[in-house]
């Protein structure tokens, strides 16, 4: 057990009463760690966004005790938070499910010009699934075939079309989790990514994980080619370990 520092909002138009913002929030005192998990719930993102707000125009900081099992279900909650809004507006974006939106960004940002097996590695299909993936793409013109490194593999490029629709994905993505992002002080913010950074670096063990992992990443936004990424910076360490 741990004595981590905790928001709680403070009603301004009931002086002395800990607790919510009247909306969604109980009367009871609550931590805002677990209020951010509440932007999740039936009333939708905006109204969750909107207590946040105004819970922080008037607030205190207490101790409270948390748990491991507390801080892993905060995680857990908001991992599926995040998850389902990139997918949404990921799929809505291009107007397709499954694996389609990650395979048009890959192949917009780094798998342009790989082998069908490559993009499988990224999308993490089988081999069959992975040709009727392209398959899909080829017959919706996003995406078209051409010849491989050898005569024995195939590649897999996309269209102009296909690369409009693709950076369409990657801006929805970007716009999303810029959101998500908003109601944070810019201390939380990079307190956040530096936790975020330590996860994804204990998450990959090689080239094909961080591919896997960065199937819908914008890769200049994270600094890969400069090389500020996280995950290129734990694959790279993993390929060396591996090379000793």
């Amino acid at each position: 057990m741990t004595q981590v520092a905790a928001m709680t909002a403070v009603s301004a138009s009931d002086a002395g009463v800990r607790g919510g913002c009247g909306c969604c929030c109980t009367r009871a005192s609550r931590p805002l760690a677990t209020l951010s998990v509440g932007i999740a719930h039936a009333q939708g993102f905006e109204r969750g966004l909107s207590c946040w707000r105004r819970a922080r125009t008037c607030s205190t900081v207490r101790y409270v005790t948390q748990s491991h099992e507390f801080q892993a279900n905060v995680l857990g909650s908001m991992a599926l938070a995040v998850e389902e809004r990139v997918e949404a507006a990921t799929q809505a974006a291009c107007g397709a499910t499954g694996a389609v939106p990650a395979a048009l960004v890959a192949l917009h940002e780094f798998a342009g010009g790989q082998s069908i097996d490559y993009l499988r590695n990224v999308v993490g299909l089988t081999p069959s699934g992975t040709v009727r993936l392209v398959d899909r793409l080829e017959r919706d013109g996003l995406a078209w075939r051409a010849e491989g490194a050898d005569a024995r593999s195939v590649s897999v490029r996309l269209t102009e079309h296909g690369r409009r629709v693709a950076a369409r994905v990657r801006d929805a993505r970007l716009a999303v989790l810029s959101d998500l992002l908003e109601p944070l002080a810019p201390d939380q913010r990079a307190a956040l990514t530096d936790a975020a950074a330590t996860l994804l670096a204990a998450l990959t063990d090689g080239r094909e994980s961080a591919r896997h992992t960065c199937r819908l990443c914008d890769i200049h936004a994270c600094g890969h080619d400069r090389g500020d990424c996280p995950v290129t910076q734990a694959s790279d360490a993993a390929l060396a370990a591996a090379g000793d």
